[in-house]
């Protein structure tokens, strides 16, 4: 049961996350290099 909630939570924090990224590239917040600097920041396997 443990582990069902874990993955549950974890789904729910990779699906607000695609979608935030792609609110901020859609809305264009940030220029170029900060979208560089983010992406930095973020594990080669997420991206």
């Amino acid at each position: 049961m443990l582990l069902y909630s874990s993955l549950k939570h974890l789904r729910y924090i990779v699906l607000r996350f695609a979608i935030n990224s792609g609110m901020v590239k859609v809305l264009k917040m940030f220029k170029r290099e900060d979208l560089d600097f983010i992406m930095l920041l973020i594990p080669l396997w997420l991206q």
